[in-house]
């Protein structure tokens, strides 16, 4: 039980719905800005209030049935810590959403789709630590708080389901998605985020999936990235790679799904822990962009090499099903020619990586993509401000690399390539065959 008193102890009144509480109370604990907030830790798990005490709903969203023997909520961060019994403490993130749920009396999920204001967010540094490194089942190592931005997203589809939905609310009040660390998870739906410096130009976009309810979407405080040479074609609708870490301000992120919009706004701090300053953090910022333009240039370059194998075989195929006027042996020297062509152009992508489809281990050193991607990351992974050395010289093998590569590519596509596509271009055939009507007997 527990019991509320409003004139000093003359009386007291209980807060507790013996129907819906049927364990010992053990704290309890009001909201220092909405007063209809209650959490209570029990015997046997935590419960919510947002009515006084009128009503209680247990939380079961990531958090295991166990006893509560005291609870605080951060005034500065704004989430619950919870104490727990043989469980340590257990912290709720930003219970703000819940503030609204109480101010407006339950009315914020009539909404079929709202963006919640976001906590500040840092650029957390981490990095091995001293002494034990990989816990076995004797060490007890608790997740840290994610280093990402957390926002928190509520959506109802429009096509949903009443009773469904008024099942599911009783049994949780709608509270969906990762509460505890996650972003939005393996959801159904897709809500797309741009991500808005304060000059309104768009550094990063991306999509999450959700469910109906509350969500936790995750931003990883990084802009766009760029697309590597591979193989493999980026997915129709896929998110761009991510790309270095934002600069610390005040980003807009807007937030889409079916016709709705919504946003809010993230405070980018630096970690308070490292003595940087903003211009070491530009400057670094500076030299990847730059570098980020090599990468792309050698992107191209391979691509360039995947479409020329396309055309090439997209024409033996057109040949094959054509009517042409081609002799037979100007179609057996297109052939070997095609042959040479493709031998040629797989020498070429063979500069920048191990062909596909190997079987066993396959490293060979010094190829081009493997190059980028090192000095890729000596660049993400070294210390604020201009490029210590190990990265201005793995740039500079990068970059003398793809000249060398670029060299042979466009003497292929400008010379063999060209004069193939020149020979079927002048050849006269047509994918539409004439076809006879059928005389009868």
């Amino acid at each position: 039980m527990a019991f509320h008193t409003g004139n000093y102890g003359a009386s007291f009144t209980s807060v507790i719905n013996t129907d819906q509480v049927d364990c010992y109370t053990l704290s309890i604990v009001q909201d220092p800005e909405v007063e209809d907030i209650l959490w209570l830790g029990t015997d046997c798990g935590l419960y919510l209030s947002i009515d006084k005490g009128k009503n209680w709903t247990k939380w079961t969203n990531g958090f295991p049935s166990v006893q509560v023997p005291d609870l605080k909520i951060h005034s500065r961060d704004h989430d619950l810590i919870i104490a727990t019994f043989g469980r340590s403490f257990w912290i709720l993130d930003d219970i703000r959403p819940i503030r609204e749920l109480a101010k407006t009396k339950g009315k914020v999920l009539e909404e079929s789709f709202r963006v919640f204001p976001a906590p500040d967010a840092w650029l957390a540094a981490s990095r091995s630590y001293e002494g034990t490194r990989f816990i076995g089942d004797a060490i007890y190592d608790a997740d840290n708080k994610s280093p990402n931005a957390q926002i928190t997203v509520w959506y109802q589809p429009a096509d949903k389901d009443k009773k469904a939905e008024e099942a599911q609310e009783d049994e949780s009040m709608g509270w969906q998605g990762g509460w505890g660390r996650g972003g939005g998870g393996r959801g159904k739906y897709n809500v797309k985020v741009e991500v808005q410096d304060m000059s309104g130009h768009t550094v990063r976009t991306f999509s999450s999936r959700i469910d109906k309810g509350i969500n936790r979407v995750s931003w990883r405080l990084e802009m766009d990235g760029v697309n590597f040479p591979s193989y493999q074609d980026p997915r129709p609708g896929s998110n761009a790679p991510g790309g270095p870490q934002v600069l610390p301000g005040t980003y807009k992120l807007v937030f889409s799904i079916d016709d709705k919009k919504d946003s809010t706004t993230v405070t980018v701090h630096t970690d308070p822990r490292i003595e940087v300053t903003r211009s070491q953090l530009e400057a670094q910022l500076a030299a990847y962009q730059d570098f980020a333009k090599v990468v792309e240039t050698a992107t191209e370059g391979f691509n360039q090499l995947k479409k020329a194998k396309k055309t090439i075989s997209f024409v033996n195929q057109a040949l094959r099903q054509a009517e042409s006027d081609l002799s037979a042996a100007d179609k057996k020297e297109l052939g070997k020619t095609s042959k040479s062509l493709e031998e040629k152009i797989t020498e070429l992508q063979n500069l920048y990586m191990d062909p596909p489809g190997q079987k066993g281990i396959v490293r060979t050193s010094g190829l081009l993509a493997g190059t980028l991607r090192t000095a890729y990351m000596y660049l993400l992974r070294s210390a604020p401000g201009t490029p210590g050395q190990s990265a201005q010289i793995a740039m500079r093998q990068a970059k003398q690399q793809l000249d060398e590569a670029l060299e042979q590519i466009n003497a292929f596509l400008s010379a063999d390539f060209k004069a193939y596509t020149d020979k079927v271009q002048a050849a006269k055939f047509t994918l539409a065959k004439t076809l006879e009507p059928v005389s009868g007997n």
